[in-house]
């Protein structure tokens, strides 16, 4: 499914007018949809297959090992991976502590200082004093990743696997002495 730019605005709108909580649970959950689609994109066409993978139950169906598999599939990079895992613990912490937890909290703060910024991005001096703060960070990174898988997913980065050539793999039919 493409989210169209109508969708994608009302989406950012309400991830920035969230809580914390919802903020924290609901970035992560877009960039592990994004993930899901970019695996979709990379492996061979076998729908089947592919969704009982993919399945929230099954083999390749968590944050933590969609975000391995596409880094050693060289479908994101080291950085891209590092805070993806940063996101998957910030999530954590939100979803697994039941009161007291903001993006100011001690832990959630310190994995938000570890987030990083494309090596392009050149903050204004107002961008520069928000990002400090670890909501605008975590915002920040979450639309800048969304927007670079969105991107990867729908170009051409990376070529599409395609399955062997079983004609070239096999001997068809009996092998005669």
């Amino acid at each position: 499914m493409q989210i169209n730019p109508d969708q994608w605005s009302r989406f950012m709108q309400e991830f920035i007018n969230e809580s914390d909580r919802a903020a924290a649970i609901l970035g992560a959950a877009s960039l592990d949809n994004k993930l899901e689609k970019l695996l979709r994109a990379y492996f061979i066409d076998e729908s089947d297959i592919i969704q009982g993978l993919l399945y929230p139950d099954g083999p390749l169906g968590s944050f933590a090992v969609r975000i391995k598999l596409a880094y050693v599939l060289g479908l994101i990079t080291k950085t891209e991976y590092l805070d993806l895992k940063y996101i998957k613990e910030i999530r954590n912490q939100f979803a697994h502590k039941l009161e007291g937890i903001t993006f100011s909290t001690n832990n959630v703060a310190d994995f938000c200082s570890n987030l990083s910024f494309p090596i392009n991005f050149e903050p204004t001096s107002d961008q520069l004093s928000s990002i400090k703060d670890p909501r605008t960070r975590y915002v920040m990174v979450v639309t800048t990743l969304g927007f670079i898988l969105d991107t990867r997913q729908s170009s051409s980065y990376f070529k599409k696997c395609i399955p062997l050539d079983e004609e070239k793999v096999f001997i068809k039919g009996q092998i005669n002495k």
